[in-house]
């Protein structure tokens, strides 16, 4: 069986965090060993047994390469580093897993010709993995395709995770890549819940009053008074001056409050953010990728994004989805109130401050102004 390490279950609400060495964007085998590296310090195989549970590792992947970049220029941080992933599957076999998944519906409908550009198809084949694409036309999926998980939220009354996310013998294992967004500040593992979500109700950053009138039948499953809802906290939240709730009508709470939802409704395991690269702008083509050498991981998604988006170089309490989350109850988002341990070749070390790791600069094109970077 495989279980959370030690360190992990012992510090149930720290962020792990490693530093690696690649030292070019093309030092693949650095981010394989990157990733191999972070499973085993956040996991363990217990007793020698084959654990017959079904593994799904979500990665971020978004979208292709931009055709009319210079081939120079990398894109690779736009989504989660396809070697990072063969590390993480190569350590999950070693501890005794036997059925692994990736499954992604972060893209485009049909997700094929993005998985094979971004390296998904070569990787999940020579790993002898599954890759499955989340995605259908709203409206298509069979009954059988999804798990409609009450989460009795502020905007939904239940959410379709797309099979097999939330079935009872799934480990799912949430792999994003580090990289600022045009609208949620940070893409990070709250955000990349989205993709694990049925098409036609995970475009969170889409207005709430549009999600209700598609696909057919679409409405009963936000809550009967969703939209006072949404009112009455974006009221609230634009009184105690959040940051940009003054920006875009009630678009911003309709975000935080849905991804706030779906942190409530995923049945998640751990979540392991791949910063070898960050990747600063919009979050797809406008920005560029920075070589940042850091992972991230914990069992909390608010805590993980919280101290990796202070180490990104923003503020977390400037950040609307963690800002709600915290209201919420879902966990803390000052990082002095989070426990940190830096994973060295000698065992994790308490840091007494995020700052003693070294924060980073990938600063947001904001409502996807590329003339200059903002920093929360």
């Amino acid at each position: 069986m495989i279980e959370l390490a030690d360190i992990v279950r012992e510090h149930p609400d720290a962020v792990f965090v490693r530093r690696t060495d690649a030292a070019s964007f093309a030092d693949r085998a650095k981010f394989r060993e990157a990733g191999y590296a972070m499973a085993g310090a956040l996991l363990a195989g217990v007793g020698g047994q084959i654990d017959e549970r079904t593994f799904i590792l979500k990665p971020n992947v978004v979208a292709g390469s931009n055709p009319s970049k210079p081939p120079e220029v990398s894109d690779r941080g736009i989504v989660t580093d396809p070697d990072f992933m063969a590390g993480i599957i190569q350590q999950l076999k070693d501890l005794g897993a036997r059925k692994i998944v990736v499954a992604e519906g972060g893209g485009e409908t049909p997700m094929g010709p993005t998985f094979a550009q971004r390296g998904y198809v070569q990787m999940t084949e020579e790993c002898g993995v599954d890759l499955l694409d989340l995605n259908r036309e709203p409206g298509t999926y069979t009954e059988e395709e999804l798990n409609w998980v009450e989460v009795d939220g502020e905007i939904f009354k239940e959410i379709p995770f797309v099979r097999p996310i939330n079935d009872p013998d799934v480990v799912f294992i949430n792999v994003p890549t580090m990289k600022t967004h045009n609208l949620g500040i940070i893409s990070l593992c709250g955000k990349a819940l989205q993709g694990t979500i049925a098409m036609g109700y995970k475009h969170f950053c889409s207005p709430v009053a549009n999600a209700l009138k598609k696909p057919d039948g679409a409405r009963e499953h936000y809550q009967p008074d969703v939209l006072e809802r949404l009112e009455e906290h974006y009221q609230r939240h634009l009184k105690e001056d959040y940051p940009l709730w003054d920006k875009e009508g009630d678009r911003y709470e309709g975000y935080a409050q849905r991804t706030c939802d779906a942190v409530q409704g995923i049945n998640g395991f751990l979540c392991i953010v791949e910063g070898v690269i960050g990747r600063d702008g919009t979050a797809f083509n406008h920005g560029k990728d920075v070589l940042t050498n850091l992972t991230f991981g914990g069992t909390n998604p608010v805590h993980v994004d919280a101290v990796t988006a202070y180490l990104m170089g923003h503020d977390p309490r400037n950040i609307g989805f963690l800002k709600v989350a915290h209201e919420r109850g879902l966990g803390r988002i000052d990082p002095e109130q989070i426990p940190i341990f830096l994973l060295g070749e000698d065992g994790p070390t308490r840091c007494h401050h995020a700052d003693e790791i070294g924060r980073m600069a990938l600063g947001v094109y904001f409502r996807g102004d590329h003339s200059k970077y903002v920093f929360f």
